[in-house]
Formats: C-alpha cells, structure tokens, sequence
C-alpha cells in the first residue's frame, strides 16, 4: 500500500514541508511517484519516518541520523 505525503505528514504528525525537508536532505525519500507526480511512501518509508522522528526527539542532528540510518546495520548503542 502507497500513501501520499500529505497523508503520510497527516498520519505522522509533521508538516508536508518537513517531509520535503526531508527528501531534500536525502533522510526520506519517496517509494515511488504517481502518474500526477505526488510522492507516494511504502510502510518501509513509514517505518523510516519513524526511526527519523524517534531520534530527532532524542536530539541527534539531521545529519548524524542520516548517517547512521544511511548504514547497513546499526545498533542505537553507536548513537
């Protein structure tokens, strides 16, 4: 199941322009795009979405997430 960026800012709490915010900086980016060309995210993004506001909340800097969620494999015990 695809869902498009305001539903999934909706469903997530945040604002579509925070999702843009974060497709330019390479943290989330879309599962594929309709016909329209609206950006539709899989439940691996949503998944994603999460792991990004969990641990923005926890204070890492975007780009420190980035990173570590950018690895194969990664333990919160590195963070």
């Amino acid at each position: 199941m695809l869902i498009q960026v305001g539903e999934l800012a909706k469903r997530a709490g945040i604002t579509v322009r925070t999702l843009h915010h974060y497709e330019q900086t390479g943290l989330l980016t879309p599962s594929a795009r309709s016909a329209a060309g609206y950006r539709l995210y899989n439940l691996a993004a949503v998944q994603r979405l999460h792991m990004i506001k969990a641990l923005a909340q926890a204070g890492l800097e975007l780009a420190t997430i980035k990173d570590y969620l950018d690895q194969d494999a990664f333990s919160l015990s590195d963070l």
